[in-house]
């Protein structure tokens, strides 16, 4: 297991421990991967880090940016995208970042392969 700031934490990592609110309820149980949204949601409420699976952590699960024909890496990505930026249609500066950042970074999943 292992402790990380919740702004590091990926789409696909595994939580390790549940994450409770102020009052003891749970509201992510262990063993549930982290999505965009979930991500999203944690953040708005204020916390600050998750802990996850070491394999998670460690990049043991699907390996990232790896398939031939830049799939699997490039949806990674664009869910890593959604999680920071949040939905396309929020807001015009939102979308014009978001599409720079995925331009940049479909560019370099491309010149990896």
């Amino acid at each position: 297991m292992k402790s990380i700031p919740l702004k590091d934490a990926r789409p696909g990592m595994v939580l390790n421990r549940q994450i409770e609110d102020s009052l003891g309820r749970t509201l992510v149980a262990a063993g549930e991967k982290l999505s965009p949204e979930l991500i999203r949601v944690l953040m708005r409420r204020g916390y600050a880090e998750v802990e996850i699976r070491d394999d998670a952590a460690l990049g043991r699960g699907a390996p990232h940016g790896t398939a031939r024909d830049g799939s699997a890496g490039a949806e990674e990505l664009k869910a890593e995208l959604e999680a920071r930026f949040g939905p396309l249609n929020s807001d015009e500066c939102r979308q014009m970042l978001y599409r720079a950042a995925w331009r940049v970074l479909r560019e370099r999943l491309q010149a990896a392969q």
